[in-house]
């Protein structure tokens, strides 16, 4: 797997044993972003596919990056230990799917385009599980 080379530098001493094989987990299956991405996405979902049917359409917001999520939800060293390990290609696909869906959702909102929601949900899942 090609490491980004902009964290090589992540120190063994920022992390213990145990942090860094929990954190590799998250990698397993050769997997190229951390599974745990999965959870940024995860209420977009949830939206998309009530109990009731009914798509939630007002309550959705925009998606943080892949890199935007590990910040904002992980304490840097293990923000940095998973960048190292993700691949730059993949992060870089990631990013780019959840910036056009960012600049489409308020006309998905408007015209409650369900099947454009259900379409990005799948790529980014698959991209996230390695499916692609």
């Amino acid at each position: 797997m090609e490491k980004s080379p902009k964290y090589e530098a992540v120190s063994s001493e920022i992390l213990s044993v145990k942090e860094k094989e929990i954190i590799e987990r998250h990698f397993n299956g050769e997997r190229k972003l951390s599974s745990d991405y999965v959870n940024a996405i995860t209420e977009l979902h949830a939206q998309c596919y009530p109990e009731n049917g009914d798509v939630q359409f007002e309550k959705m917001i925009p998606l943080e990056s892949y890199g935007e999520y590990l910040k904002n939800n992980y304490p840097a060293s293990y923000q940095q230990y998973a960048m190292h390990l993700s691949n730059p290609e993949t992060v870089a696909m990631m990013d780019e799917i959840i910036s056009t869906f960012n600049s489409d959702l308020e006309r998905i909102k408007k015209e409650k385009d369900a099947r454009a929601v259900k379409d990005f949900l799948r790529v980014a899942i698959d991209l996230v599980l390695n499916k692609k």
